[in-house]
C-alpha cells in the first residue's frame, strides 16, 4: 500500500501534516532545493514531539560528495533520532559514496535520492542494495515547474520500481506531485508517494494548507497501522 509522504519545515507544520494523517513526516528546507537540510535544532525539536507517533525522515542537505562530510551529517541526524536519512546521489557520485556508508547502513535507515531530471543511472539500485542501503527513490533537482511525470516516462518509473523492489529497496517517488498525478502513480505500487508543493497554499516555501492536504489523503489509500491522531498533540 502507497503511503503519504509529507515534507514539513517547521513543528508547527509537522503537527499540521501528523494531524492530516500523513504517514511519513519528512523533515526539509524548502527553500534550499530538493534536499535543503533544516537546523539539527529544528529538526530534534520535530522528533522529539511527533518521533514517538510516526515515521520521520530528514535530508541532509546539498553537500558536497565527500564521504567524510557525509558521514558527519548523517552522525547528527542520528543523534536526533531521525528514522530514515535521505541522501542525494547526483551524477558521478555512485559507487565510493555508496561503498563508504556500507557500515552506517547496517544500522541506520538511508534512503538514496536519485533525481529523474538529471538523467540518473538506474543501475546504480544495484550497488546501493549491495551497500545494505534501505532504500531508493526518484525526486526531481530543479523546482522549475517541470516535475517527476515530465522528467522521467511512466515506463522509465516503473523499470525503476520493479527494480527496487527485486533487490529489496524500499522506493518513493517525488518531484513537484499534484494531485492529478496520483492515480497514474498508484499504479506503480511505490511504497510511498512525497508531497510539497502540492500541499502549499502557493509555491512549496510557503505554508502547508490543511485542505490541500486533506484533499492528498483523501486521493491516497490510508495504511491500517495509521489512524488520526488528532488526540495526541
Amino acid at each position: 500500500m502507497t503511503a503519504l509522504l509529507a515534507s514539513v519545515r517547521n513543528l508547527d507544520e509537522a503537527i499540521l501534516a501528523l494531524r492530516g494523517c500523513a504517514d511519513m513526516i519528512d523533515l526539509k528546507n524548502p527553500e534550499e532545493g530538493a534536499l535543503g537540510a533544516l537546523p539539527i535544532s529544528t529538526v530534534k525539536t520535530i522528533v522529539d514531539k511527533i518521533g514517538k507517533h510516526t515515521v520521520t525522515s530528514a535530508t541532509i542537505g546539498d553537500l558536497p560528495p565527500d564521504p567524510e562530510t557525509i558521514l558527519r551529517a548523517v552522525n547528527q541526524l542520528q543523534q536526533a533520532a531521525v528514522e530514515i536519512i535521505k541522501i542525494g546521489f547526483f551524477p558521478g557520485e555512485h559507487k565510493k559514496l555508496a561503498s563508504a556508508l556500507r557500515k552506517t547502513n547496517k544500522t541506520q535507515k538511508i534512503v538514496a535520492v536519485l533525481f529523474a531530471d538529471l538523467e540518473p543511472d538506474l543501475t546504480l539500485l544495484e550497488t546501493l542494495a549491495e551497500n545494505n542501503f534501505y532504500g531508493v527513490m526518484l525526486d526531481t533537482a530543479k523546482k522549475n515547474n517541470r516535475g517527476l511525470l515530465k522528467s522521467m516516462e511512466i515506463n522509465q518509473l516503473k523499470i525503476f520500481i520493479k527494480t527496487a523492489r527485486q533487490l529489496g529497496l524500499f522506493c518513493g517517488l517525488a518531484g513537484q506531485l499534484q494531485l492529478t498525478d496520483i492515480p497514474q502513480l498508484l499504479t506503480l505500487k511505490p511504497d510511498y508517494l512525497g508531497f510539497r508543493s502540492a500541499l502549499c497554499f502557493a509555491d512549496r516555501s510557503s505554508q502547508l494548507s490543511v485542505d490541500a492536504l486533506n484533499k492528498i489523503r483523501n486521493a491516497l489509500p490510508i495504511r491500517n497501522s495509521q489512524s488520526i491522531l488528532q488526540q495526541a498533540l
